[in-house]
Order: structure tokens, then sequence, then C-alpha cells
């Protein structure tokens, strides 16, 4: 942080943090407990900043994301993004699935709004195999009372799984197409 208004030093210093390989399992829990405790903690930055993780670490934060602050969540959420987005052809279908899973069951039990935003970010750039993402997400957006910062949350990440190829593309790539009649609705 002592670093930010000398952007490029910032810069290079970040760019540094993503091509780390998260290999530590055990260190990710200080981090997590350092960053509940302080939101502008170096560990923050750390867990916001995990590009590269293996399988062990990828299973630890299965196992501490609900009990951690939800800014941390939101932290490990963004971190999980990019492993959908990079590596997520390195891992098994199976534990995709069942991570995949876990984010359905995070974004229903988030009561911060921001961690059910991340939530849907995150399934936006999530493979899907098996568990059928889209429809899920359209699920999400015909519940009452859907608050409007979600609702955007939930049609981007509906678009961006109609952009992939998988088995609810078409369907999704529909139902994304009457977000204009929906917000013009809303």
């Amino acid at each position: 942080q002592q670093y930010e208004p000398e952007h490029q030093v910032g810069t290079q210093f970040a760019w540094a943090l993503h091509r780390i390989r998260y290999d530590e399992p055990a260190w990710l829990e200080n981090w997590v407990r350092q960053a509940d405790a302080d939101e502008d903690s170096p560990a923050m930055r750390i867990l916001n900043s995990q590009h590269q993780f293996d399988e062990p670490v990828l299973q630890e934060i299965r196992r501490l994301y609900p009990s951690a602050a939800p800014a941390a969540q939101r932290a490990l959420l963004h971190s999980l993004s990019w492993l959908a987005r990079q590596l997520a052809k390195d891992l098994e279908a199976g534990l995709l699935n069942t991570i995949g899973k876990d984010i359905f069951t995070w974004y229903e039990q988030a009561t911060d709004s921001r961690v059910r935003r991340a939530c849907l970010n995150l399934l936006g750039h999530w493979p899907d195999d098996e568990i059928d993402i889209p429809a899920k997400l359209q699920a999400i957006l015909t519940e009452p009372g859907l608050p409007e910062p979600e609702r955007k949350a939930a049609y981007v990440a509906l678009a961006r799984q109609a952009g992939k190829d998988n088995t609810g593309q078409e369907k999704a790539a529909d139902f994304f197409l009457a977000y204009r009649h929906d917000a013009v609705a809303h």
C-alpha cells in the first residue's frame, strides 16, 4: 500500500502477486484471519490477487469461506473467478461441479449484497458441466424482490454463460435477450 502513489511500483507488485503459485493451504487461514480483522491489510490484497493455486488451496478456500467476513469472502470469490477463467481446465470435473454447487449455496446464504453479486459474477465465469448454471441463474432472476444490483449481476452472469459452449447456451441467450424487456419493466 505504501507504493500506491507510485502506480508503476504498485502495478508491478500486483502483477507479481498474480504470478505466484499459491500452494500452501496453511497460509490461507492466516491471511483470511488478518483480512477479517483489517480490510486494508496486505493479507486482503493477497487474497484478492490469487490467480494460480493448486487443489489443496482450493479445498482450503472451500473450508474457510463460510466463516470469513464478507470482505474476505469477496476477495476469495474474486480469486476463484480467475481460477474459472484460467485454470479450470486443469481441475477434475467433479471438483468443479462441487465448487459450482458451493457457489450457489454461498449466494443463497449471503446477507451482504456485495457478496451475492460477487457470487453471481463468479457463476458467470464458472464452467458448467452438470449443474446447469444458466437454468439456476434464470431461477434467481425470477425471484420476487430481487434487488436491482443483483438482478443486473445475474443478467451479466447469464450473458457470460450464454457466450460459452454448453448445453444451456441457447436457453441462456434467449433468456438474456429478455433483459431489455425486463429492464424496461423495472
